[in-house]
């Protein structure tokens, strides 16, 4: 197939070679069939051994088999080819952003995400469907998002992440049967609350042999927020 691979909605063209046994130099005859998945795309005349036949039927995203059969004639018998042809699918624009980074453990988290054609896809081309996942350092952090033409939104955590550190959160779209997958990452870093210790004892002062007690409070600073 050329060219090969072909974009979604691109024309390509098949081409089928016979050579026929060395030191032969029959030029075969009769007309080449091909079908592209088992099904029937229409068929060609063999020229100079050879066999083009021009393809507009639109086909999915993915890997297709090919096949080109040539019946045979008064000198040869026929003969069945098969292989592949690729077609990729329209490239997505995935945008994945936080409202905050680094964030103190507790503090709100909101995700942004828009998912569309990117600028380099055919004017008027369908835009995305499928699903996009959400995933902090590979759990799953949400449902899967359904996607119908495209999308754009964001998530809300109200109390943050669930623990401090280094979060690897990845933002996957499935593809569909037009359009290439694609991943966005952020690596979204949260600190640990900061804290103030007091210690004091009682009585104070105190005198020697006397018992005492010793108290430490901890305090943990409340209201850390972004919207």
């Amino acid at each position: 197939a050329s060219p090969e691979p072909s974009a979604v909605q691109q024309p390509f063209t098949l081409t089928a070679t016979f050579t026929p046994p060395a030191n032969a130099s029959a030029s075969l005859g009769g007309t080449v069939s091909f079908s592209i998945d088992t099904n029937a795309v229409g068929s060609a005349p063999l020229v100079s051994n050879t066999a083009s036949l021009n393809i507009t039927t639109q086909l999915t995203r993915g890997t297709h088999r090919i096949f080109a059969t040539w019946s045979g004639d008064s000198n040869y018998s026929g003969v069945f080819l098969n292989g592949f042809h690729a077609v990729t699918g329209y490239p997505v624009a995935l945008t994945f952003t936080s409202s905050g980074n680094p964030l103190v453990f507790g503090q709100q988290l909101r995700l942004l995400y828009t998912l569309l054609n990117a600028t380099s896809a055919p004017a008027g081309s369908p835009q995305p469907s499928g699903t996009l996942t959400i995933t902090d350092n590979g759990t799953n952090l949400l449902a899967p998002i359904t996607v119908t033409n495209g999308v754009g939104g964001s998530t809300f955590f109200a109390s943050g992440l669930t623990a401090a550190g280094q979060h690897n959160l990845v933002a996957s779209y499935s593809g569909d049967s037009l359009h290439e997958p694609a991943s966005a990452t952020i690596v979204e870093n949260i600190t640990p609350i900061s804290s103030a210790t007091a210690v004091q004892t009682s009585p104070n002062p105190s005198v020697y042999g006397q018992s005492i007690t010793i108290s430490a409070n901890v305090a943990i600073p409340i209201g850390n927020s972004l919207g």
